[in-house]
């Protein structure tokens, strides 16, 4: 399986009112995009793909998994209400319980974000990919209380397979900042963690919507080769 896993500042309000009114917020429509790039193909779903939105201020998680999402419609409208009823159980959800908010799609909440990163690491028994969003983020490594954390990095055409890897997807440049605090938070509770974790460099790919699109693909590539 495939996971991609957004990191989103905060969560941004909005309600189908917007939706109806062709008032959905341009960061709400750019995580749609995300969802239908994630999943849709022309008359399916990639069951095989997983996509988890992280919204770190509120410690809110949000996973859509392909072999059980029900009603996801290629339009933005059927990605915008289903993505408003999970995030509107944000206020009401039990701490550390998996919700489901319609089929597929299921919810989360942590304590704060040590709560998370825990959670992620004990979840990291698979390659993970980190794709930052500036380009500015050195690849290499980063300085942490005068010790040089150095971490892998490779072209992302480069990189031998893309299924059965997490991929984490820098949202804007906060974004970046939170990867950083995850990468020093696992290089604190074990350097080995590290060892697991490349930072893809994706040249003239710029936007969010493009590198997941580019990730498909050549996953997709990938498989025939095999087959």
């Amino acid at each position: 399986m495939t996971e991609f896993l957004l990191i989103i500042n905060k969560i941004i309000n909005y309600t189908k009112k917007d939706i109806d009114n062709g008032n959905t917020p341009s960061k709400i429509y750019k995580i749609c995009s995300c969802i239908r790039e994630s999943f849709c193909l022309s008359y399916a779903i990639r069951k095989n793909n997983r996509l988890w939105i992280y919204f770190h201020k509120e410690n809110y998680l949000i996973e859509l998994n392909g072999e059980k999402l029900r009603f996801l419609g290629s339009d933005e409208r059927s990605q915008a209400l289903l993505l408003i009823k999970a995030i509107n159980m944000s206020n009401i959800i039990v701490l550390d319980k998996w919700k489901q908010s319609t089929p597929g799609i299921f919810v989360r909440k942590f304590e704060n974000e040590i709560q998370y990163y825990s959670y992620l690491c004990n979840n990291m028994n698979k390659e993970v990919t980190i794709i930052p969003f500036k380009k500015s983020l050195d690849p290499f490594y980063f300085e942490e209380k005068k010790n040089k954390i150095e971490i892998k990095s490779n072209n992302i055409i480069d990189l031998e397979k893309f299924e059965d890897k997490l991929h984490i997807l820098s949202f804007n440049k906060k974004s970046d900042d939170i990867l950083i605090s995850f990468i020093s938070y696992l290089y604190y509770l074990n350097k080995e963690l590290l060892n697991n974790i490349i930072i893809l460099k994706t040249n003239k790919i710029v936007g969010i919507v493009d590198k997941i699109l580019y990730i498909n693909y050549l996953t997709d590539t990938h498989k025939k080769k095999k087959d």
